[in-house]
């Protein structure tokens, strides 16, 4: 018997992810994942290599000396180190600890992110199966496993608005805030420009989703169409708070665009040629993603070149299947970026050596241990908008391959409590069935079409824009 439209089957898996989830939070499998592959971090160098480095520099140049606070707690003057000693200055490496990811900031928020996104996964996956086999008992059930997906979807879209907010809090940060502004207006422009695009120039589905929403929303009992002025307010207003979303995706994805840019110019020097090609790929992947939604260049082409004739299915099967391989092979590579990061520490120091000058012992602490405690950021700036990207997807993928249903016909199932509410009764039904003709119709499968589109298109634009930034401009 289902349940509010859900089957037993459906009803107990819920109950066994729900549960696996709670047991996978004090397990931390992601971080131990992520700190066994070799992952080590330079050690905050101590007082006593400091305070060496400064009595080297008052035998050379006593003259020059300068004295500091450090705040020991002996509280001892320590005189402030020349820059230039730094290349004496030797950085020991240590294992990082799963513990000592979790006890950096974020380090809970990724875990559960992560874990979440894996039980989300396991769930999809079951869920399909079952409605692969159908049986009379799940002939007009609702998948509820897309709940999941969505709530992946929309933690990763929070997590990352917390960390860009924190850029409008803090009065330092007029740089950041200004680049988050500033691409927030280029991507809702692009995204107006391109949903402005006629279908056969790329396919966004907008225009059917246009369709179907007035359809559903203005049908009556004589006419299945919109009244004269409907489509036009509908199509404007539709694509203007798309256009605001869009901005919105863009403000977020813009610094972890450039964190990756920082980190693949990094590894694409230091690779061989056969991982240097693995890094490529990974970032020029996506553009597989975006020219499968232009026609021209990709449906067309592919229907001339096969004898078998391809429909919108197998071809949104195509693009899809594309979009997750991409996507999982860049959550495979999340530890190569996170280590190359750590590694910065001690560009950090040399940097400071190169500026030249005099510096204090704690200001080389903090540079190498924010750098410890920054990388749990690092990987959330990286993971999350694979994540966003995947479960995109992952529901575009289920709506085009499940046929849509016609909604039941209203009083279907609270018709035995008219006596208690009478017409208010109806009232509640009438609006449901409105919004069931929505999410069952094409509606929902067209948004999300240019949402697994603009998801891509932008995670390209964003890091492209990184690497050109680290390959050109910060030298």
């Amino acid at each position: 018997m289902p349940l509010l439209n859900l089957s037993i089957s459906q009803l107990l898996w819920v109950f066994i992810a729900a549960s696996l989830l709670k047991k996978l939070k004090p397990c931390m499998i992601f971080l131990k994942w992520l700190s066994s592959k070799k992952m080590t971090c330079y050690r905050i160098p101590t007082v006593e290599q400091l305070r060496g480095l400064s009595e080297n520099q008052s035998r050379q140049k006593a003259s020059l000396m300068k004295t500091a606070k450090n705040g020991t707690k002996d509280g001892r003057d320590i005189p402030m180190i020349r820059a230039a000693n730094l290349t004496k200055l030797e950085l020991d490496t240590v294992n990082i600890h799963p513990l000592t990811l979790w006890a950096a900031p974020y380090g809970e928020e990724l875990e559960w992110v992560v874990d979440f996104a894996f039980t989300s996964l396991i769930s999809f996956t079951i869920t399909e199966i079952i409605f692969h086999f159908p049986s009379p008992s799940t002939k007009n059930e609702y998948n509820f496993s897309l709940l999941w997906v969505s709530l992946v979807i929309i933690q990763s879209t929070g997590l990352l608005l917390e960390l860009t907010s924190n850029y409008f809090y803090n009065k330092d940060s007029v740089g950041e805030r200004s680049i988050c502004i500033v691409s927030s207006f280029v991507f809702f422009f692009t995204a107006m420009l391109i949903l402005s695009l006629e279908e056969t120039s790329l396919e966004t589905g907008i225009s059917k989703a246009t369709e179907s929403l007035c359809r559903s929303l203005y049908r009556d009992e004589t006419s299945s169409y919109c009244y004269d002025s409907s489509p036009y307010m509908i199509s404007f207003s539709l694509k203007l708070l798309l256009a605001f979303t869009s901005s919105i995706v863009g403000a977020i994805f813009i610094f972890p665009g450039f964190r990756f840019g920082q980190l693949q110019e990094a590894l694409v020097e230091q690779s061989q040629s056969q991982t240097k090609i693995i890094y490529l790929f990974n970032h020029l992947a996506s553009v597989l993603v975006i020219i499968l939604w232009i026609p021209k260049i990709s449906r067309i082409p592919l229907n001339d070149m096969t004898s078998v004739e391809i429909d919108d299915r197998k071809f949104d099967l195509l693009r899809v299947g594309f979009a997750m391989i991409i996507s999982l092979v860049r959550a495979i590579l999340v530890p190569y970026y996170t280590k190359e990061f750590l590694k910065s520490g001690k560009i950090r120091v040399d940097k400071i050596r190169q500026r030249g000058g005099f510096t204090t012992s704690s200001e080389i602490q903090m540079t190498v241990a924010g750098i410890n405690n920054y990388v749990n950021i690092v990987a959330i700036q990286y993971l999350l908008p694979t994540l966003i990207c995947l479960f995109t997807a992952i529901m575009y993928l289920t709506l085009s391959l499940n046929p849509s249903q016609e909604p039941e016909a209203p009083g279907s199932h609270l018709s035995g409590l008219d006596y208690l509410f009478g017409e208010q009764l109806y009232m509640v039904e009438d609006i449901t069935s409105r919004v069931k003709r929505i999410f069952v119709s094409d509606f929902f499968k067209n948004l999300l079409c240019y949402a697994t589109w603009w998801s891509h298109f932008t995670l390209f634009s964003t890091t492209s824009a990184g690497v050109i930034y680290h390959k050109y401009f910060t030298n």
